[in-house]
């Protein structure tokens, strides 16, 4: 948790957050980004130390910054932003007296190249990226999991965050690298050291090393009723016990059965478990929880909290929490509860497994098609947000002129909906009582958007600069090839779809010596696609492919090649080349001066196998 003042929390609280974020590229100059240079509600900050259902004990994850430029102006066009630095602060201002009070997010890599469009999504993860290599360790073993820890940082170039001496297990001493030492990740190692000191790894806000421990003190933070807009809350939860498991099967319980976190497949715990201490993690108590609260961007994961419900208060730890500027905060903390613990029976993934699984996931992610990303971010744009204030005017015809802002007025705001006559639309500059209505739909059905996300598109006419598709079926009446319409070729509302178009053209004798292109029934009443030019009912000078077989013809309508059946055929040359497949496989080379002599005889080359 960031320390704040109250009275700054509850500025984040109630007046309009603003972003001041520097971009640091690998080349060029530094790129100052405000919210005026972000679309409105796309500036996120994930943070997690779980990836999965229970209370976690030994992972290093990544948060993730994510956020969408508004390049409509081209400013960014030639920015190179695949490994850029950036350094984000939210802050509000004080409208007593005007000061700035800010509060750090941290700093962020963007991990790939966006693309550079109009808009420009970028994401970026913190700095627990860079222990994402396989190190060439510099302490020697056997050694303590505090100096092996402390190495790994260093090899990744970060600095840790207070001391390590004091923390659980810290002067364990491993006694000799893993097998597998050159396949390990340096984040993996410290994962390893981290499930031994009972931590779990994140970078804060100023880019160091933090290894957090699960605090038992009384927490100084609640989240109160009235402060909460949903949420779930379960039982409490008390740790009996910490199983563990070394590297060659023995296994140790430090405490008593019941409600019993387990640590196993670390290649680092090696001889008898029982000498590690962890007693510190028993008799915690926690809920595992999910709610969405008034902004409280100053919490971090790790941080335990008091949840109260119905006048009791709830000890808790948040694993996850999402930021959306100017919006709501998403927590949760995981949990399996004592009952579903007990269904247990299969061995939990080891922290390796974890990663690759999360690494899979991210993947995944990646390949979700783009009108859903859309559909999920507009879903929690909305979802985050906070209300509107109502500034509508009463006209002198008694009329009203419906304004919405999400400031006390219409100057302050950010955003602001108009409702009238005519239509609706918004903007986000008041502009002195002058604004331009950036977006919107008026009365006859003109509607003006940035992005559109649609199941379904019916359009009699479509003007783009580009159109980028999976897959187009086409219903064509008419269109141009050449100099030709496309009615010369393909009857009206014929559909093509490929070479399945079984649709009868039923069109009269062609024009002699003219370009062609035919998808459907052609003038020898065969099917198939055809491209070059006709004369009557004969092809010339082009290629057309019927079922198994593509032919090529010569200015004098010969067929002077084909290739069918695995076969090439060159009339000119007399070279036949095929592949017969049999009882035994054979490559044949034939040449011939008859045309339909089979692939047998006349010095035939075989290769047998």
């Amino acid at each position: 948790m960031y320390n704040l003042s109250e009275e700054t929390k509850a500025l984040f609280q109630s007046q309009p957050w603003k972003v001041n974020m520097t971009i640091t590229p690998t080349s060029g100059g530094v790129l100052t980004v405000t919210d005026q240079n972000l679309v409105m509600g796309t500036l996120t900050v994930d943070r997690y130390v779980s990836t999965g259902t229970e209370l976690p004990v030994g992972t290093a994850a990544a948060g993730e910054l994510s956020f969408t430029l508004d390049n409509s102006g081209h400013d960014y066009d030639g920015v190179i932003f695949a490994g850029a630095e950036i350094f984000l602060r939210f802050y509000v201002i004080d409208p007593a007296d005007g000061t700035s009070q800010y509060l750090p997010i941290g700093y962020f890599t963007v991990d790939e190249a966006p693309r550079i469009l109009e808009t420009v999504r970028i994401t970026a993860l913190d700095a627990m990226v860079q222990f994402d290599f396989v190190p060439e360790l510099t302490v020697a073993f056997p050694c303590t999991v505090k100096a092996l820890a402390e190495n790994l940082a260093s090899l990744a170039g970060i600095t840790v965050y207070g001391s390590l001496t004091g923390l659980p297990n810290y002067n364990y001493t491993i006694q000799k690298a893993p097998e597998n030492i050159g396949e390990l990740t340096a984040r993996q190692l410290l994962q390893y050291c981290c499930q031994i000191m009972g931590v779990n790894a994140q970078i804060n806000r100023g880019k160091q090393l933090y290894l957090a421990p699960y605090s038992s003190a009384e927490p100084t933070v609640s989240i109160r009723e009235e402060e909460r807009y949903s949420s779930d809350l379960r039982e409490d939860i008390t740790v009996t016990g910490v199983s563990v498991t070394s590297s060659t099967g023995d296994t140790a319980m430090n405490g008593e059965e019941g409600y019993v976190l387990e640590i196993k497949d670390n290649p680092l715990i090696q001889g008898d478990p029982a000498t590690l201490d962890f007693s510190f993690l028993r008799n915690i108590t926690f809920a595992p929880f999910t709610a969405v609260t008034v902004p409280m961007p100053w919490m971090f994961p790790m941080d335990r909290m008091t949840f109260l419900k119905n006048g009791v208060g709830h000890a808790v730890y948040i694993t996850k929490m999402t930021q959306t500027v100017n919006a709501n905060t998403a927590f949760e903390g995981t949990g399996l509860s004592e009952v579903r613990k007990g269904y247990a029976t299969i061995d939990p993934l080891t922290v390796r497994e974890q990663q690759i699984l999360r690494d899979i996931r991210t993947r995944a992610s990646e390949a979700v098609s783009a009108a859903e990303q859309n559909a999920i971010s507009f879903s929690n744009v909305i979802a985050n947000s906070l209300g509107l204030y109502d500034l509508s005017v009463t006209n002198p015809d008694g009329s009203t002129t419906f304004y919405f802002g999400d400031q006390e007025t219409l100057a302050d705001s950010n955003v602001i909906y108009t409702f009238r006559a005519n239509g609706f639309a918004w903007t986000s500059n008041w502009n002195g009582g002058s604004p331009t209505w950036e977006n919107g739909i008026d009365a006859n059905g003109n509607a003006i958007l940035r992005l559109l996300t649609l199941y379904k598109l019916t359009a009699d006419q479509i003007e783009a600069g580009s159109i980028t598709a999976n897959e187009i079926n086409l219903t064509v009446n008419d269109a141009i090839f050449g100099s030709q319409s496309v009615n010369d070729v393909i009857d009206n509302n014929e559909t093509v779809n490929g070479a399945k178009d079984q649709a009868d053209a039923n069109k009269s004798t062609l024009d002699s010596q003219k370009d062609y292109i035919r998808i459907g029934k052609l003038p020898d009443n065969t099917y198939g696609v055809a491209i070059g030019t006709v004369s009557g009912s004969n092809f010339i000078m082009g290629a057309r492919f019927i079922k198994n077989r593509l032919s090529f013809y010569d200015a004098s309508g010969h067929e002077v090649a084909w290739i069918s059946s695995a076969q090439l055929y060159i009339t000119e040359a007399r070279i036949v080349a095929g592949l017969q497949m049999g009882a035994k496989y054979k490559w044949v080379i034939n040449t011939q001066t008859d045309d339909t002599t089979p692939l047998t005889g006349y010095g035939s080359i075989v290769l047998r196998w």
